[in-house]
């Protein structure tokens, strides 16, 4: 059975540990919204040192806050008696301190052999997964965490070590979000204790005499981040002792330049960025007047918007992308999460593959357009109405309006055919349908989609591009046709 008691200590530093730890506590806390505060924090409690002294903070604090605490504890059953005697210590301390809690046993190893994922990626993952689950059932506001300023340091090497960009050298922020790996649920995390070292969750655990659990896998070199601990740390202290202090100073060097970046990224998102049906589309040539680190950053919150993360998009995928908006060639690159990036000589589009797949279509037969009516057609849809003459005139690429009375043929669309040609508005003679194509860029890979809108077998619109010269409306005109065209699929 736990005894807490705040007993007095020999220890010098009580009062100063007590304060760092409370005023940090409060500090992460008070970045919560006002309108969330009410809502319950899921506390991760493993039972070692760092989420004990978590806990018993936020337990202290509970009324001056106006906190409500659940604890959650996940036994992965890796450990056999040890993990058991961790989740007994958990409820015995929840029950100490008058504290709900949820616990639950998982299976790390049939999760890690049927996902192909190594131990420590399938802890993990069933480890948030039940915490956001707490998190749902108890309709909380997130996740709060024991990280501390070791765990950063470890976080940032192990970036080092896999390879990483400006982001990686962040480490752990006191607000992020997780999303589920089987689901589109985001939960937010936070990590009060980021600015506390080891040392002091130890020493405020034994201030109300206690002694967490220990976990001995922790001593395991067969974990990545064991490994760095034991093995790579020291020898780094070896060449400077205040190894951990400057990779700190350079991660928040690091943030300081990633917020600069983000915002101007943001704000040349909206420079960039035009009207699509589907998903994110980008002018490549306002793209490609970016600093490739903006366009970096372009790619990477694109894929942010329509994944929810970056976790998956490698450098490689960036740089291919790059590459190919340069030079402005017709490819499509295949990102992880089921997304792609369709690139032309006009455009980027990130769509979903599913999207592409049933949306990227031509337009290989002829149909006639009901007027008035809706008729439908790969990727497109199309309302007509008549009404007498107004002076309300759509004035859209995607609008036309004829004069009623002198139209007693049906009006067709259709795909390019080889041969087309039509008089453009503003020009006094024929030209080739293919060379008016090259001349307005319309990328190669998408001529086939284009809608070409007939009467009497004559082009009088390439939907999207250029009305045939001799449509205007004069004074004589009655009755109006307007036809308008809305894109449905991937254009």
């Amino acid at each position: 059975m736990i005894r807490i008691t705040n007993k007095p200590t020999p220890c010098k530093c009580k009062g100063m540990i007590e304060h760092n730890i409370k005023k940090n506590v409060k500090r992460t806390l008070g970045e919560i919204p006002v309108h969330d505060r009410i809502k319950p924090l899921i506390v991760a409690l493993s039972g070692g040192p760092d989420s004990v002294a978590l806990l018993l903070a936020l337990n202290d604090l509970k009324d001056e806050l106006d906190l409500k605490l659940h604890i959650a504890h996940m036994n992965h059953g890796l450990r056999g008696m040890e993990s058991d005697d961790d989740e007994r210590f958990v409820i015995d301390l929840a029950n100490q301190l008058g504290l709900p809690y949820t616990t639950r046993l998982g299976n790390v190893k049939d999760y890690a052999k049927t996902n192909k994922t190594s131990i420590e990626e399938a802890a993990r993952n069933i480890r948030y997964e039940f915490l956001s689950s707490v998190v749902k059932e108890k309709k909380g506001f997130g996740i709060v965490l024991g990280h501390t300023k070791n765990d950063q340091v470890e976080t940032i090497l192990m970036h080092l070590i896999r390879g990483t960009g400006l982001n990686g050298l962040l480490g752990m922020s006191a607000f992020s979000k997780w999303q589920s790996v089987d689901t589109d649920t985001c939960t937010v995390l936070v990590r009060p204790l980021l600015n506390i070292d080891k040392d002091s969750t130890e020493k405020y655990c034994s201030f109300y005499n206690l002694q967490p659990r220990i976990d001995t896998s922790n001593s395991s070199i067969h974990f990545t981040r064991n490994k760095i601990r034991a093995d790579l740390i020291p020898i780094i202290k070896s060449y400077n002792q205040s190894f951990g202090k400057a990779l700190l100073r350079m991660s928040s060097a690091a943030r300081h330049y990633q917020e600069y970046i983000e915002t101007i990224t943001l704000e040349t998102m909206n420079h960039v960025k035009i009207s699509a049906p589907h998903g994110i589309t980008f002018s490549r040539y306002a793209f490609c007047e970016q600093h490739r680190v903006i366009q970096t950053n372009l790619v990477l919150l694109a894929y942010k918007k329509m994944v929810g993360n970056t976790k998956k998009i490698k450098s490689a995928h960036i740089d291919t992308i790059l590459d190919l908006a340069s030079n402005g060639k017709s490819k499509i690159v295949h990102l992880p999460n089921n997304l792609v990036v369709c690139i032309d000589n006009q455009e980027i589009q990130f769509v979903s593959r599913n999207c592409l797949a049933e949306t990227k279509t031509q337009i290989l037969t002829r149909h006639i357009i009901k007027v008035p009516g809706k008729t439908t057609i790969p990727g497109w849809e199309i309302v007509s109405w008549i009404e007498k003459t107004s002076t309300t005139r759509l004035s859209s690429e995607y609008h036309i309006t004829l004069d009623a009375d002198q139209i007693d043929e049906p009006i067709f669309v259709r795909g390019r055919l080889p041969g087309d040609k039509f008089v453009p508005t503003g020009m006094k003679n024929t030209k080739k349908l293919q060379d008016f194509m090259v001349d307005a860029k319309i990328p190669n890979s998408k001529r086939d989609s284009v809608p070409i809108v007939t009467l009497n077998d004559e082009i009088i619109w390439v939907v999207g591009y250029r009305k045939a010269d001799g449509l205007a409306l004069d004074t004589n005109t009655m009755k109006v046709i307007t036809i308008a065209f809305t894109a449905t699929g991937l254009y």
